[in-house]
């Protein structure tokens, strides 16, 4: 498991210090991009479950991201995005939170969702590089 993956986890471990999806997944790519986690926290707040409206899902959102503060206001940057966004529908059959988390459909619990998520992101940044 990758140091982004581990860190992923970690923040998103039940609990007192549990973070969002978002948060989770941008406080772990804080290192990579050059952001110091409390910032990557604070900023990824509102865009857990959804957007809280459970739209958008965060940890998309939270690698869309970690993703344009690595490679900025690049066509990298913007072609990456959307590869991932491609790859992340592919992998979890849809971009929005509450379809991805649906319990009547069986669908994914957000530890293991943040776990892959991470994972994809982590692939594409070493792809990147």
């Amino acid at each position: 498991m990758s140091d982004l993956v581990d860190r992923a986890a970690r923040l998103h471990q039940p609990g007192p210090e549990h973070k969002n999806c978002c948060q989770s997944i941008l406080g772990a790519a804080a290192p990579i991009v050059a952001l110091d986690e409390q910032t990557a926290l604070n900023l990824a707040t509102a865009f857990g479950s959804g957007m809280q409206c459970g739209e958008l899902c965060g940890a998309l959102t939270g690698s869309i991201m970690a993703i344009g503060l690595r490679f900025g206001d690049t066509p990298e940057a913007k072609q990456l995005c959307r590869a991932f966004t491609a790859r992340f529908r592919e992998t979890f059959g849809s971009l929005v939170c509450r379809e991805i988390r649906d319990p009547q459909t069986g669908r994914k619990d957000c530890q293991s969702l943040v776990k892959q998520a991470a994972a994809l992101l982590d692939q594409f940044l070493s792809e990147a590089e």
